[in-house]
């Protein structure tokens, strides 16, 4: 039975009771991790919103059941964190069971374990959960979970009538009909925002029917194929949507086999597309063509603030072409340019650039602490670059900062009184705009 008192839901005390209690019933050890959180809250008074359990497993069934009373006695908990503990589907459904009726739980990661029953099959609880709106659940992550062919097609489908507005199924070995499914799903969905697809397999055949689904969709923020298979001809197709999708900011194509024909396809849908912020085409070979057509994109699109092209080859010339695209652009916000082997003449170009750019305010390049000499030509210019992103940081700090009005003297002619620093104060400050794909470069 669930142990409760009533008036104390919640109440940290009351929370170690119920462990208490119930690990002696069970005879189970009590998770040395949650105890610490219990003990934290107890110490601090403040509720706790989270129970992480990350890596505690094996979860076995009689740890489910503890568990759930601990949840059902929470009304404060809008976090559970069970990535890797090795549940399985029995246990999964008791947890289910207890979030319908809890329905604070605002988040769930169920990363890294196996969410089947012994006989291959996921619960019903957890499609009932997501696709009945039996919660409160509006974020979920089922990555790293290898999902059998009919699991991946009730789960796609379960999206359709969804509340969820982040949903990972990152390498979660869906098929080509599993994904069909999804992108039937998501054509009628009206609430997720953001759809991580990356290390499925998905190949250029599968890249048609996400394109299609982004041609009608009209709620999709963020989508995320990276270490994917979607090759040229499969952007083209995507890239074909983006022309009449006005709704996506962030689209991430890492290491999907992408050559100079895809992205220059992309160029050219991104100069038809005024919505798009964010694209990353990393680790992908795109060639001097390739990089050209985005110097393209940089000179002429007015939406795009963040750029990922690490691991691209581009070299010294891609290096030179990316810092002419840079040096009128007063939009881009964040570049990503690592393990590109730009050299000496790259990184100058870049540098020089980025005396004119005023948007700018992160470049993610390589850098070697061990080797850093004051004295190094390319410590110089990494520093240079460093310096004018800090520069525009600062400048966007002030911009934003209120500005009081002087006072008006009583002598002046108050017909006269624009000003250059009034004229400033309406310039577009460019607001950076955050990416789905944090740059942690230096910078």
């Amino acid at each position: 039975g669930e142990m409760d008192k009533e008036g104390d839901k919640g109440d940290t005390a009351n929370l170690f009771e119920i462990l208490q209690l119930a690990c002696r019933k069970y005879k189970y050890q009590a998770w040395d991790k949650l105890v610490s959180q219990l003990q934290r809250s107890s110490v601090s008074g403040a509720p706790l919103t989270l129970f992480d359990l990350k890596g505690v497993g094996p979860l076995e069934q009689i740890g489910c059941r503890i568990l759930v009373q601990l949840i059902l006695n929470n009304p404060h908990l809008t976090h559970l964190n069970l990535e890797e503990t090795r549940l399985d589907g029995e246990g999964l459904n008791i947890i289910c069971q207890a979030l319908q009726k809890q329905k604070q739980v605002r988040r769930l990661d169920l990363g890294g374990n196996s969410l089947s029953d012994s006989k291959g099959i996921m619960p019903p609880s957890l499609l009932d959960l997501i696709s009945k709106n039996q919660s409160g659940l509006i974020q979920l992550d089922l990555s790293s979970n290898p999902f059998k062919a009919k699991n991946g097609i009730n789960l796609a489908s379960a999206l359709s009538t969804c509340q969820l507005r982040t949903i990972n199924l990152q390498n979660c070995s869906l098929d080509e009909k599993a994904i069909l499914t999804l992108a039937r799903s998501l054509k009628t969905n009206k609430t997720i925002l953001d759809l991580h697809l990356g290390q499925n397999h998905i190949d250029s055949r599968s890249a048609f029917a996400i394109s299609h689904m982004l041609e009608i969709n009209k709620t999709l923020k963020s989508l995320d194929l990276r270490n994917n298979n979607i090759s040229d001809a499969g952007l083209i197709n995507i890239s074909s949507a983006l022309t009449k999708n006005n709704t996506l900011l962030s689209i991430v194509i890492w290491n999907n086999n992408i050559g100079k024909d895809g992205i220059v396809s992309l160029s050219s849908a991104i100069l038809r597309n005024n919505t798009l912020k964010n694209i990353d085409v990393g680790n992908n070979n795109i060639g001097i063509d390739g990089v050209n057509a985005l110097k393209d994109v940089l000179r002429k699109n007015k939406s795009l603030t963040s750029l990922g092209v690490a691991a691209t080859g581009i070299g010294s010339e891609g290096a030179i072409a990316l810092a002419e695209g840079i040096e009128s652009n007063n939009v881009i916000v964040r570049l990503d340019v690592r393990n590109n082997n730009m050299g000496i003449a790259g990184l100058m170009a870049i540098s020089l650039s980025m005396k004119l750019n005023k948007s700018l305010m992160y470049v993610a390049y390589d850098i070697d602490d061990t080797n850093y000499d004051e004295g190094d030509l390319e410590s110089n210019l990494k520093g240079e670059i460093a310096g004018c992103c800090a520069r525009n940081r600062e400048n966007l700090e002030q911009a934003n900062k209120p500005k009081t009005a002087p006072p008006v003297p009583e002598t002046t002619d108050q017909n006269n009184t624009a000003t250059a620093e009034s004229n400033d104060s309406n310039m577009d400050s460019n607001v950076p705009v955050e990416s789905t794909t944090a740059l942690t470069g230096t910078g």
